[in-house]
């Protein structure tokens, strides 16, 4: 018996190892990408950035732990009975304690370790991440984020551009500066032209920052009282020091103060004790259920492991026939009915409208109950098999007898002689792509939907999260769900694809189909054909989602996810300070605030200025400006020019009526949209908004960076499909007989390498380290190259 529990034991471990490394990947992907450009953005040594990135891995290893385990324990237990080892167990007499028993062992030794890194690992790994991100920006602040072309509004009542970024060595690190400081409301204005300069951040940490710009002019003034206006010609060092926000003291403070999220168990006691004995009953009754939400968590998370395990027995053994695919989408469909129930009666019990253990432990309860009756149907054999289960079976063994139906059919045509080679092989080698390409298919098709599912689960969890704290109907996180899920192809369908070309072949070579393929004269190169083919189609069909249906469904999804989160859809009105932005002829516009309806600026500034040679020829001031359809009317104001040496040239005031002619009303308009957009909206535009939108804001003098790369991998990202296929085919031939799960294993490490690589290449991008267009193709070039050779080098 011993002997026997060892083996299972061993059985569940691989698949387990496999399902832990996928759920962790998925939930680490958005994390690495984010983690990648800021490493490159404020120049982190590599130790920082593997830091952040290990600092995530306790708070998913909570979650992935028990999702391993029952993925590992379905697939081990349903492969034990579809090989038939379950019928010679239970023909020696075992019964199902004989596979209940190691399951939940392991289950048990899966539940302890997520218990150690749930009460140890991870309140250390969340305090050490908020320390190491303080730490990080105040040493980098805006002196690392600085980029070109771009005004930074980051330092109050400060606004800085740079023309041009040189190299920091051997020359200076600005090139055309420009700096403005506002010295509160009704206060001075300092503006500063310069030729060069540098910016680092100040010694102290404290997360101010220290600027010396040479070669320069700067005028001070003020535009309520223009009599009051003094010029610097010129001077050769000016050096200043812009302290942080305010909100920076904040974010020491909070950095350095502990949430219960950075408690171990007894601080979490220690803490309950001291909720109850506040003496303001609101205020203690809210501290004592979260000080208690968070300890029940610390023990009902774990737990589940132990009860999947108990649950994926049963269902393991209902689904003999499904195939591993079948036990990974029932596996994910246990996990969204787990958290789904977690997460609402979590909330429920915080916000005090049931018991708070009830409202942790309930899902545990679920899967317990869920077990218990699964495992009963599972002592009444056959006729308690899982539906699912059934209906996958019913189906495969119909493609099954329909696809030998027309072999046979295909023989009797040609009567009782045998039939000729050549007419018998042509049917033969005419039967081979439907039949790759349908197995194909319907892996794909598993894959898909077991992957969007996961994607989806953290996906509706967060935005649960974010209904239930802001008291917003349920149904409205399902129906964000539904217009994000156009946006998630970027993710399913290569990785979708890469896994079922891998397993395909790996299936094929285990069944020995792939040995008679190649020994009746199909090459690899045909054999692979099919996939390649349909794997082509998959990339058009991502391109025109892509372009044509995500854009508009990606809207959407932002609007509901800004009402989840209790706040108005997104508007771009007036910001701190106002806006700049760079006209024609050398003008620099100043506004504090401009209405595109009736095409009105309040509080704008004209500046006219030579960049190269750092000189302002005229200030010109109007408290309003209107567009009367073809000139600007401005309201009363004054105008100041300037002689080449700096002296005033003119001074003097105007009343309202004066006309000009300035850029149009469209381009303030529009680049109000486009500012915004070219920050952190490209995804919900279409390639043509894209292309319009970077000629208008390279037109503008804006730093287009961000959205070229942007442009570049929405053309790039409907190629990924097929490159990760090219790339995967080698390894699934070489892996040969060694089953899907390796299969899925390689093609999991091909997917993580993958997009490791193109998180740097775009995040070097985004640094304008690497040209737009090769931060985007470079990874699919690379890769096609590599997937080419080992294509050319498989034995056959």
């Amino acid at each position: 018996m011993g002997r026997l529990s060892r083996y299972l034991f061993r059985q569940f471990l691989v698949p387990t190892g496999v399902g832990l490394l996928l759920f962790t990947f998925v939930l680490l992907m958005n994390h690495l990408f984010f983690v990648a450009q800021e490493a490159l953005a404020r120049a982190l040594p590599w130790e920082v950035t593997a830091e952040l990135v290990f600092l995530e891995l306790p708070r998913l290893f909570v979650m992935t732990l028990p999702m391993g385990t029952l993925l590992g324990v379905l697939v081990a237990t349903g492969r034990i009975s579809a090989d038939h080892e379950w019928t010679a167990m239970q023909a020696a007499g075992r019964g199902l304690g004989t596979l209940v028993r190691p399951a939940l062992l392991f289950g048990l030794l899966m539940g302890l370790a997520s218990f150690l890194v749930y009460t140890t690992l991870f309140p250390r790994a969340n305090y050490a991440t908020r320390q190491l991100r303080h730490e990080i920006l105040s040493q980098t602040a805006l002196a690392a984020n600085i980029r070109p072309r771009v005004f930074h509004t980051e330092l109050p009542g400060t606004v800085l551009f740079v023309s041009d970024i040189g190299p920091s060595q051997g020359g200076h690190r600005l090139q055309g500066v420009l700096l403005h400081r506002s010295h509160g409301p009704g206060g001075y204005r300092q503006l500063i032209l310069a030729r060069t300069g540098d910016l680092f951040p100040a010694s102290d940490g404290s997360g101010a920052v220290e600027i010396e710009l040479r070669d320069g002019v700067m005028h001070i003034y003020r535009p309520d009282d223009p009599d009051d206006y003094r010029i610097v010609p010129a001077f050769g060092v000016y050096q200043e020091r812009l302290e942080p926000a305010p909100i920076f003291e904040a974010l020491k403070r909070a950095a350095e103060e502990k949430v219960l999220f950075d408690l171990n168990l007894p601080e979490l006691f220690a803490e309950a004790r001291r909720a109850a004995a506040l003496e303001e009953p609101v205020v203690r009754e809210l501290r004592l259920r979260s000080a208690w939400r968070e300890i029940h968590a610390r023990f009902a998370l774990p737990a589940a492991a132990l009860l999947f395990a108990l649950l994926g027995v049963p269902l393991g053994l209902t689904r003999a026939r499904s195939g591993k695919a079948a036990g990974f989408a029932v596996a994910t469909l246990v996990i969204v009915v787990y958290w789904v129930t977690y997460t609402f009666a979590r909330d429920q019990g915080a916000r005090g409208r049931i018991p708070i253990g009830l409202g942790v432990w309930a899902a545990d309860g679920l899967i317990l109950v869920w077990a218990l009756l699964a495992l009963g149907r599972a002592r009444r054999g056959p006729q308690g098999e899982l539906w699912m289960g059934r209906l996958y079976g019913a189906w495969a063994a119909r493609r099954q007898r329909a696809l030998l139906a027309r072999v046979e059919t295909g023989r009797s045509e040609d009567g009782p002689s045998p039939p000729h080679p050549a007419r018998g092989g042509d049917r033969w080698v005419a039967l081979v792509p439907r039949y790759i390409s349908s197995m194909y298919g319907k892996v794909f098709l598993m894959a898909a939907a077991a992957i969007y599912v996961i994607y989806a689960v953290v996906e509706l969890k967060n935005q649960l999260d974010r209904a239930l704290a802001n008291e917003q109907p349920l149904a409205l996180a399902l129906r964000y769900l539904g217009y994000a899920s156009p946006g998630m192809a970027t993710v399913v369908l290569p990785v979708s694809a890469l896994v079922a070309a891998v397993v395909c072949f790996t299936l094929l070579a285990r069944s020995g189909e792939l040995t008679a393929l190649l020994s009746s004269g199909i090459s690899l190169w045909r054999a692979a054909s099919p996939v390649l083919s349909w794997t082509v189609a998959l990339c058009a069909l991502f391109f025109l989602v892509q372009d044509r249906v995500a854009p508009v469904t990606n809207r959407e999804a932002e609007a509901i996810k800004d009402q989840l989160a209790g706040r108005t859809p997104r508007t771009y009105g007036l910001a701190p300070g106002g806006r700049w932005t760079f006209g024609s002829e050398g003008r620099l516009y100043h506004y504090q605030l401009y209405d595109p309806l009736r095409s009105r600026f309040q509080g704008l500034s004209i500046f006219q200025v030579e960049r190269e040679n750092p000189r302002i020829l005229s200030h010109r001031y109007a408290l309003t400006a209107d567009w009367d359809g073809s000139q600007w009317e401005l309201g009363p104001g004054w105008l100041r020019t300037f002689e080449a040496d700096g002296r005033v040239g003119r001074y003097e005031r105007f009343g309202p009526g004066l006309r000009l002619a300035l850029d149009p009303p469209e381009n303030f308009g529009e680049r109000e949209r486009l500012i915004q957009a070219a920050a952190d909206l490209p995804d919900q535009l279409s390639l043509a908004e894209i292309r319009r939108q970077l000629e208008s804001l390279a037109a503008s003098g804006y730093d287009t960076t961000r959205l070229e790369v942007a442009y570049y991998v929405r053309l790039a990202h409907p190629a990924t499909p097929f490159v990760m296929v090219l790339l995967g085919l080698p390894f699934a031939f070489r892996i040969g007989r060694r089953g899907s799960l390796y299969g899925i294993g390689v093609a999991l490490a091909l997917v993580i390498v993958y997009w490791a690589t193109f998180a740097v290449f775009r995040a070097l991008g985004l640094e304008a380290m690497l040209p737009p267009l090769l931060a985007a193709w470079g990874p699919n070039v690379l890769y096609s190259l590599v997937g080419l050779y080992l294509f050319l080098h498989v034995r056959t």
